[in-house]
């Protein structure tokens, strides 16, 4: 049994109901002291001694136990600790003269530790606990035979470890390298973590592993973590991390490991866990639920764990679990003698160390008493202190800040107070703060703030005074200019208006209607704040053009209270937003007969986000979140929405879809995520005409996508949509025509066609149905023409070139659905009607070691979603696109308050759109990062990059794509 096998047995002594006291001493670590002799060219070893911050590799002779590599290359390691007069370093051995099936050395000098012993302890707790992590060896090491002190030998997390673990040497290797890895959406993925392994297929699975972190509702987070964690193994590592006060992680210094092969779970493994097993205010700090820097903010992952009770509950058996059996004093007495002893010399002769031998003695001797009071004050802070909670944002109103929290609890019935901690600097220092004390409600509207940014914080303490800080230790807000001086608005606008940022913010307590042909316009970083119930009616039109730096904000004046809508009653001219957030009303923005668009914005928080009816709508990247009905529901006219997130869908009620098309004359939904709806994710109703593609679709309750009866000219091809209970249902006799989707994991049907009184078609090719648990149910009626696709289970339907063998997409659960070398969907589709490029806006290309065995026009096209081989480049035979950027169309012109711009874009890049003046000087510009293919369109005030108005003239208008700019993947 190897030593990561036999750590998993001992996992099973952690339950609630029955703990084994461990009374033998039994490290699950090698308590061997050894010697490791490095000789190398001393000039170099100077040089690389004296240039800490260069990673350079010099040649060398390794030697242990009469062994030698000469092979071997090394170099200084790690961050701060270049500095040390003690240097850290990494041995490097060719993969053909491993040392011991071992790659890499890391040598830590263990310099800031007096006992030399605390990551060892650290590591070795981990694997007592049955969880994976690396092993570690004491080492004395000697440099062209001078003694350069005692180290730690730590094993490298790499494909030798995983093999050695028992994991699959394919799995992907994450290290979350630099400070800011809180797989959070606004990471900078590519800049903070490391990929290790797999590099040619890029951070699909990390950016799916952080989109589920981003749009899964807490209620539902329990349940779908099965699909990405071991729940249980997942709470024992916070929970470990919490009883060693492990402050070095969760924001740094963790690895995550990806089996994508077997199961598609993630494992998440320690790494450089040195600041461990110092205990402050009476062993109570750190916190044992917050564990990472606090100037950086929360790991979700983490957060969300303790918001959640069920995982809260699993994490606290787990810590109760150890505390009772593996952190105990009669453990760390016998480590601490066996330490003392095997150490006491080569620490003595280590002349690098920094503190003295007494003090090696000292801290050595300290560790069973630490075990048994952090122990005690462990189980202590779970019983009588508040369970852990969160902040949520800060919100700025015209009356004030609003600050909210989550509701937290003592576990023994103690009452408890909340406490409100507000600074002008992060730190939150006592000598600089405000407090804002003995709250009950879990909110707060605050208006004695000037102008600037602030930090806050929110402690939970009970009449024992014991304090529980927020899990964010703090978060930021800033206040304008004129503080919470509002300018109050109320009646009616007869003539065109602007809100200037002069003014603002801006107090409607009673509402306001702009009249017909007046134009409301609002300047950005404008807040406007808007009365409980009160409502503002655009008869005339609105232009709120806000900026990427400075948005506008709408807002309720009294947060517990929400407010009406924004009404747009048969406006006489346009109503459009760029960069707005709206937020905490009820129908944020409805509509009738109104020309609506909105780019670039998040409207969150309320009841429906965007309701209209015969109007003429145009939403693009917009994300909507925090919805209690349906987020977007569109009657008659047209719609176009691009780029659109969709998330946080209705929890509350047992219906209300995502975004609902009823009876419009034709609608595009173009590259929109949505996830997670109680009902449809996308439901279209009598609509005449709908191209439904490149869109992904998870976790709707009911249907991903349901086209209803009236229905036609219904065209869905490219879509991905996984988790549903139904991937896509059709009830119309006009038929609908469904290209190159990848319809998989939902749970009832892949595909469902019928019709209670008529007859009900669909046109089927180029997709994949996998693991449906129905793959296709036709029932009432249904009819399908399927053809060239890919059907995984045995039910046979009509049509040639179905498929049935493994389609070998490159990580199904990861909702990866791209193809392998050795896929059978390749050049396997319908090449007539399909799509003329793939999700990824891709052409279709001809594989030229495969044989094609689709058929049509173009008999190389792939079945699925993506097309393998595609890197760019047209076939002299796909269909036809612009030669270049093609400035369609800039209207109205000349313009009043605001302009739309439409462009193609013939390949994906970054796109940059710039204004000049009659002079050649540029005035204004705008970026777009990895912009598709095909039609875009933005909105433009008519202010500079400054937020300066533009004089009146002639303005010339340039779009291209850009150099310098640097993806974020």
């Amino acid at each position: 049994m190897n030593p990561y096998d036999r750590n998993r047995v001992l996992a099973t002594i952690f339950t609630a109901a029955l703990v084994i006291l461990l009374t033998t001493f039994k490290p699950a670590l090698s308590m061997e002291l050894r010697s490791y002799h490095i000789t190398c060219n001393p000039d170099e070893f100077e040089y690389i001694n004296s240039h800490p911050d260069e990673n350079i590799y010099i040649d060398c002779t390794f030697e242990f136990n009469g062994d030698e590599w000469n092979d071997a290359r090394f170099r200084i390691r790690g961050e701060s600790s270049r500095q040390y007069p003690k240097k850290s370093y990494k041995v490097n051995f060719d993969a053909h003269n491993r040392f011991r099936n071992r790659d890499k050395l890391n040598l830590i000098s263990e310099y800031t530790d007096a006992s030399f012993a605390r990551e060892f302890l650290s590591y070795d707790f981990y694997h007592r606990a049955g969880l994976l992590a690396s092993r570690t060896w004491f080492a004395r090491l000697y440099v062209n035979g001078t003694y350069m002190g005692l180290y730690l030998d730590v094993e490298q997390i790499d494909e030798c470890f995983l093999g050695a673990a028992g994991l699959p040497r394919d799995a992907t290797i994450y290290k979350a390298d630099v400070d800011g890895c809180l797989l959070r959406t606004s990471d900078r993925i590519d800049e903070v973590w490391q990929k290790k392994t797999n590099l040619e297929t890029g951070w699909y699975d990390l950016l799916e592993l952080i989109e589920w972190l981003d749009t899964v509702p807490l209620e539902w987070f329990f349940d779908e973590l099965d699909g990405y964690f071991d729940r249980e193994e997942l709470a024992r590592i916070i929970a470990v991390n919490g009883v060693i006060g492990n402050t070095s992680t969760y924001y740094h210094n963790y690895y995550l490991i990806h089996d994508h092969g077997q199961d598609g779970l993630w494992r998440m493994l320690p790494w450089d866990i040195d600041r461990t097993f110092r205990y402050y205010y009476s062993f109570t700090s750190p916190g044992f639920y917050r564990c990472y820097r606090w100037n950086l903010g929360t790991n979700i992952l983490i957060s969300n764990c303790w918001r959640n009770r069920e995982m809260r509950e699993l994490i606290y058996d787990q810590m109760q679990g150890l505390v009772d059996s593996l952190f105990r004093e009669d453990y760390y007495r016998a480590m601490s003698d066996t330490l003392s002893e095997l150490l006491y010399q080569a620490v003595r002769d280590d002349s690098l160390k920094a503190f003295t031998l007494d003090r090696f003695t000292v801290e050595i001797d300290s560790f069973p008493i630490f075990a048994d009071r952090r122990g005690a004050a462990i189980i202590d802070m779970m019983t009588e202190y508040a369970a852990p909670f969160d902040l949520e944002r800060a919100i700025i109103t015209p009356a004030g800040v609003f600050f909210s929290w989550d509701s937290t609890f003592v576990p023994d019935g103690s009452p408890f107070s909340y406490n409100v901690i507000v600074s002008t600097e992060p730190t939150l220092p006592v000598n600089n703060r405000i407090e804002i004390g003995n709250l009950h409600n879990t909110y707060l509207l605050y208006d004695e703030l000037g102008a600037g940014t602030y930090y806050w914080k929110v402690r939970a303490l009970t009449n024992r005074a014991s304090k529980t800080s927020c899990l964010n230790y703090n978060s930021s807000f800033t206040v304008p200019e004129n503080g919470f001086n509002a300018t109050v608005v109320d009646g009616q606008i007869n003539e065109s208006t602007t809100l200037t940022a002069a003014q603002s913010p801006y107090s409607l307590p009673d509402g306001l209607t702009v009249a017909a042909n007046a134009v409301l316009t609002i300047e950005a970083g404008v807040i406007v704040g808007i009365g409980a119930d009160r409502s503002i009616r655009i008869e005339g039109g609105l232009s709120a053009i806000g900026t990427e730096a400075d948005s506008i904000r709408f807002v309720p004046l009294n947060p517990t209270q929400t407010w009406g809508e924004i009404y747009l009653d048969r406006p006489t001219h346009p109503v459009r937003f760029s960069h707005v957030v709206i937020s905490g009303g009820d129908s944020l923005v409805r509509g009738e007969e109104a020309e609506l668009d909105i780019f670039d914005s998040c409207l969150r928080n309320g009841v429906k986000a965007v309701r209209t009816f015969d109007s003429e709508v145009d939403l693009e990247r917009v994300k909507f979140e925090d919805f209690s009905d349906e987020v977007v529901n569109l009657v008659h006219g047209t719609a176009v929405i691009r780029g659109c997130r969709f998330s946080h869908g209705p929890l509350e009620l047992d219906k209300g879809d995502l975004l609902d098309l009823d009876s419009l004359s034709q609608a595009l939904v173009d590259r929109c995520a949505l996830f997670g709806s109680v009902d449809d994710g996308i439901d279209i109703g009598e609509v005449s005409h709908a191209v439904l593609i490149n869109n992904r679709i998870l976790r709707s309750t009911d249907k991903g996508i349901s086209i209803g009866g009236g229905t036609d000219d219904i065209y869905v091809a490219n879509n991905i949509i996984t988790g549903c209970r139904t991937g896509i249902t059709v009830k119309t006799p006009a038929g609908v025509r469904i290209f190159n989707n990848v319809i998989a994991f939902n749970s009832l049907y892949g595909m469902w066609i019928y019709h209670p009184n008529d007859i009900s078609r669909a046109y089927v090719r180029n997709t994949v149905l996998w693991r449906n648990g129905t793959e296709i149910m036709l029932s009432d009626n249904g009819i399908i023409d399927m053809a060239y696709s890919m059907v995984q289970d045995d039910t046979l339907y009509p049509g040639e070139g179905i498929l049935r063998s493994d389609a070998h997409f490159i990580d199904q659960w990861s909702n990866n659905f791209e193809l392998t070398d050795n896929s059978p969907l390749i050049d396997a589709g319908y090449g007539t009607g399909n799509p003329p490029l793939d999700y990824y806006e891709a052409p279709r290309v001809d594989v030229p070691d495969k044989e094609n065995t689709g058929a049509g026009a173009i008999p190389y096209v792939d079945i699925g979603a993506f097309e393998y081989g595609s890197v760019g480049n047209v076939e002299d035979d796909t269909p036809e696109r612009p030669e270049s950027f093609l400035l369609l169309e800039i209207y109205p012109n000349p313009f009043n308050s605001s302009v739309k711009v439409d462009f193609d874009v013939i390949a994906r890049s970054y796109v940059m759109l710039e204004i000049f003046d009659i002079t050649g000087r540029r005035v204004f510009v705008r970026r777009f990062e990895n912009a598709a293919p095909g039609r875009h369109s933005t909105l433009l005030g008519g202010r500079n990059n400054e937020g300066l108005g533009l004089a009146s003239g002639v303005y010339i208008c340039r779009v291209g794509q850009t150099a310098g700019v640097k993806s974020i993947k």
